[in-house]
């Protein structure tokens, strides 16, 4: 490499001259003082050193380059007596470096360097320095930041120098990458799939991973065409509740929308005025046996009892006869639906002797027609009966009830009294060897069974073994 030389001139006998870093200088080149130098000027002593200026020669131009970056300096040459007898530069004391060079010169030793700013040809590529001469014959270090260090490795980073250090700071978010299956730089310099939705496809949204994953209709979000969070429009369709936004009825459960979900009696909730899941109430048709209600219109039976549909059903006709065997009880419904006495759980009990547990109870069968009845008998009663059982025996003390779902329906008698007697009412209107038939009046039963009991009130007495009403009312 080419360099400029730059004459460095000591300034007078016996003074001192250092170079900075690598310089070749040292003070013992010096002679004692008063000699003369290899230039033009006088001297008066007789040392090796000399007072007059150093002679030049022509300035010239070099480059030195390290990595890509190159800096071209220029300068002169001169030499300047060290005191030393020579033939050729190697017999001067000392060594060349890049930035000093040893010469001879009229068989005197001479020192000549580099002006300041000369860049050295071995550099550290990649540490935002770079060496260069000192215009001394010594080295020193100068910030570069064109010097930047190498790639890390990193799609999300980049080298930059910061005040003489080498670095890597983050490219930004959304800079384009290409790693771990990413496409862009997060905020925190992660190569991730996505920043937002839109990074995505239209089947798909950016989670909270930065990963696209496909729209779902149970994600939590408002989307994938929907008209509320997770339901509506034509992907997620008829779930929304009611006061969720929709477009149509057919986004709704209840089928019903004014631009958000209204009451329905379809809506599976209970609501718009509801005694039950769609059902009962000023809004909605009426409810099933066992469905809840607040009055009897509430129910498909007719009958609302104890807040719960019940059959409309009481006894309507009592058999207690002068054989033992000779015992039938007819139950009538006097709701608008047929009734299901096995599905509505219905039974009939008898209470013996003011018991206050049931000594039978005898689990009804087969369905009863609206407005119509059916006779239960004791198995050796000799009338015809649609169900008969042998635990049907019951006397004139021993009360009888009608239950369906557990919730009483009508009670012959008071259950936990022994009535005086061995009956309940006198002469015909009693229950002992007797046949009881409900008066034409009476629209249900008496669920009461711990109330006092009059069969006069509302029943007909009949002499005993008086069958011919059985199975008509």
């Amino acid at each position: 490499m080419r360099r400029a030389l730059l004459a460095v001139v000591l300034g007078s006998v016996g003074a001192a001259a250092s170079f900075v870093g690598c310089s070749v200088y040292d003070e013992s080149l010096l002679g004692a003082g008063g000699g003369s130098t290899s230039g033009d000027g006088d001297g008066d002593g007789d040392g090796d050193g000399g007072a007059g200026a150093p002679s030049s020669s022509a300035t010239e131009s070099t480059t030195a380059s390290t990595g890509d970056t190159s800096v071209t300096s220029s300068g002169s040459t001169g030499s300047v007596t060290t005191g030393g007898d020579c033939e050729t530069p190697d017999d001067c004391p000392g060594d060349d470096s890049e930035c000093a060079t040893r010469t001879c010169e009229g068989g005197l030793c001479s020192i000549t360097a580099l002006e300041q700013g000369v860049v050295l040809s071995r550099q550290s590529p990649g540490d935002c320095v770079q060496l260069v001469c000192d215009g001394q014959g010594g080295i020193e270090t100068v910030n570069l930041d064109a010097d930047v260090p190498a790639d890390d490795g990193d799609d999300c980073t980049e080298g930059v120098c910061v005040a003489g250090d080498p670095t890597h700071v983050l490219i930004g978010e959304g800079s384009p990458c290409a790693q771990d299956g990413g496409a862009l730089c997060s905020a925190a310099g992660v190569c991730v799939q996505c920043l937002g939705d839109g990074d995505c496809a239209a089947t798909h949204r950016c989670n909270e991973s930065n990963i696209c994953v496909v729209l779902a209709c149970d994600d939590n979000i408002l989307n994938n065409g929907e008209t509320d969070t997770d339901c509506g429009g034509p992907n997620c369709g008829a779930t929304c509740l009611l006061g969720d936004s929709c477009d149509g009825p057919q986004d709704c459960l209840s089928n019903a929308c004014n631009g958000t979900c209204q009451p329905s009696c379809t809506d599976g909730v209970l609501n718009n005025g509801e005694t039950d899941l769609d059902c009962g109430g000023v809004n909605c048709g009426q409810c099933a046996l066992g469905l809840a209600c607040n009055v009897d219109n509430d129910c498909q039976t007719d009958q609302c009892l104890s807040s719960v549909c019940r059959p409309r059903i009481f006894f309507s006709e009592y058999v207690e006869g002068d054989v033992g065997s000779n015992k039938a009880v007819e139950i009538f419904n006097y709701g608008n639906v047929p009734l299901d006495l096995a599905a509505a759980n219905c039974s009939v009990k008898v209470f013996s002797n003011g018991n206050l547990t049931a000594g039978s109870t005898i689990g009804l069968t087969g369905t009863v027609a609206d407005f119509d009845v059916r006779v239960l008998c004791n198995t050796a009663f000799n009338a015809a009966c649609l169900q008969t059982n042998g635990t049907l025996n019951f006397n004139g003390n021993d009360a009888v009830s009608l239950e369906c779902a557990g919730v009483v329906m009508d009670v012959i008698g008071q259950i936990g009294n022994n009535p005086a007697g061995g009956q309940w009412g006198t002469g015909l209107t009693s229950t002992a060897d007797n046949t009881l038939r409900r008066l034409g009046f009476v629209d249900e039963g008496d669920p009461n069974g711990a109330d006092s009991f009059d069969p006069a009130v509302q029943w007909e007495g009949f002499a005993a073994d008086t069958f011919g009403g059985l199975g008509v009312y």
